[in-house]
């Protein structure tokens, strides 16, 4: 039986949030409790399904996770760090034959732009593990460093964005692992970045750029024995660091210049593609009232994208109905200060609140309304899609905090306490209201969205509000990015 040492660290960091990501913010697993995620299908869940069926010995450490935000405080890696090191420590008269990490691929602390890198650097300079081979799975949104090339062997990203195959990775990443190991072939990864950065609204890959890339990176591992993966990688826009943009890899025993050269070029000649036009809001509002659509109509705005970071408590798209008077609308604003307030009432009653935009450098600030209080809950819900974008991290089991639903002129507000990513319909009808019956939904969110919402509209505005997640990469305050980037270079 093979030894397979487990430890997981998962946040994508927006550097351009006041907010900084603290140990409080992580849910945290440790040894056996890890065991916890078999069933839930997040990227963790599959590396267990598959190591389990194939009597793989896990020894689990610790893992970490936590909902996109803002840089996070040194204090986390290093209590990380000092458990994986402790805990591995206390194992060294066992042999591990593979260790298997569960990243995300674009998390930064105070002081380290590129943590994945720097836990793989450590890993290599520990005595008892500088020789075992590293595996495990990453998220399609990472920023992939040299350091991550250099001291992994086989780490895998998802191949689709909404993310549903972040179980399906785990398994494959997984079996890679299982299969180098019995043939005794342990790969290298080669990789190449592009010079481009896109956001996160254009790197869905149902979608070109993306569609086409991944494409043609299926083609190559089909055709090619000696290539065990290639990874299409997409980038985070919203992290401020020196090695950033879309990127590939590919998991070989050989090098396999000519595909990487050949994936750079096709994302060069694409790269207008991956820039998402966005249409002024009060614009839309006018076209919206003049035309008929087929309803619900979305009105997403990627600036207050929750996956990508935000804070999830714009009020712009708010503002507007209000002051459109757009009855039969719906929005979800992060306000717990709100929710708060509202305990104190009975459902039926009314109470005046100053909602959103709290602590918000972007926003215009809380909107002030007197709402009706028509439900409180205790804001847990389960994913009605097991594969939803949000399982890949977070499982099945979604905790918005308390919440309470508000109804202001016929504008509903699903009023959160911790900040939901819009990627389950099932964040609606567990607070009792289904999404179909209403003629305006605003939706935080970049891509991910589509998994959920696709199922329920065909018309969809992609609107430009204030927010820390601009899909344009000019507007971004860059520090560390290099400047020859497309688009950024003149």
């Amino acid at each position: 039986m093979k030894n397979i040492l487990f430890a997981g660290i998962f946040h994508e960091t927006n550097c351009f949030l006041q907010e900084k990501t603290r140990m409080k913010d992580f849910d945290i697993l440790k040894k056996n409790e890890i065991f916890e995620l078999k069933g839930d299908c997040s990227q963790v869940s599959g590396f267990i399904d598959f190591s389990l069926s194939n009597n793989l010995n896990i020894i689990p450490i610790v893992n970490y996770t936590a909902t996109p935000s803002g840089i996070v405080e040194d204090e986390v890696l290093e209590y990380f760090w000092q458990e994986f090191e402790r805990e591995s420590n206390e194992i060294k008269s066992t042999k591990i034959d593979a260790i298997f990490l569960s990243l995300h691929g674009a998390m930064i602390t105070e002081s380290i732009f590129d943590v994945e890198g720097e836990i793989l650097k450590r890993i290599k300079k520990n005595e008892y593990l500088k020789n075992v081979p590293i595996f495990g799975v990453f998220d399609l949104h990472a920023n992939f460093t040299k350091s991550m090339a250099k001291n992994s062997n086989g780490l895998i990203c998802y191949q689709k964005n909404p993310h549903t195959d972040a179980y399906d990775t785990g398994f494959r990443a997984a079996k890679l692992m299982f299969e180098s190991l019995n043939q005794k072939k342990i790969p290298k990864t080669y990789f190449v970045n592009a010079n481009i950065i896109w956001p996160p609204s254009g790197t869905g890959t149902l979608n070109d750029p993306m569609k086409t890339l991944e494409k043609i990176a299926r083609k190559y591992e089909q055709v090619n024995d000696d290539i065990l993966a290639i990874n299409v990688i997409g980038g985070f826009s919203f992290a401020d660091v020196p090695e950033s943009g879309v990127a590939f890899s590919i998991i070989s025993n050989n090098e396999n210049n000519k595909i990487l050269e050949e994936l750079k070029l096709t994302a060069n000649k694409l790269k207008n593609k991956g820039l998402v036009q966005e249409d002024n809001l009060e614009e839309v509002i006018r076209k919206i009232c003049k035309n008929k659509y087929k309803e619900p109509i979305l009105l997403v705005e990627p600036a207050d994208n929750i996956g990508g970071g935000s804070q999830g408590n714009g009020t712009d798209i708010l503002r507007t109905l209000v002051s459109n008077k757009l009855e039969n609308s719906g929005v979800i604003i992060n306000d717990p200060d709100s929710v708060h307030e509202l305990q104190t009432i009975n459902i039926g009653e009314y109470k005046d609140l100053q909602i959103g935009g709290k602590n918000n450098p972007f926003d215009k600030g809380p909107l002030k309304l007197n709402v009706k209080l028509i439900n409180k809950t205790n804001g847990s819900f389960v994913l009605e899609d097991k594969q939803s974008h949000l399982a890949a991290s977070r499982g099945q089991l979604i905790e918005m905090g308390p919440c309470a639903v508000v109804n202001h002129n016929g504008i509903t507000i699903l009023l959160t306490s911790k900040k939901t990513p819009p990627f389950d319909l099932g964040q609606w009808r567990s607070q009792g209201i289904n999404p179909e019956t209403f003629s305006l939904i605003g939706v935080k969110a970049a891509v991910a969205y589509r998994q959920a919402y696709d199922k329920i509209s065909n018309t969809t505005f992609i609107v430009e509000t204030a927010g820390p997640c601009s899909n344009n990469p000019r507007k971004l305050p860059y520090k560390n990015v290099p400047h020859s980037i497309f688009p950024l270079r003149t």
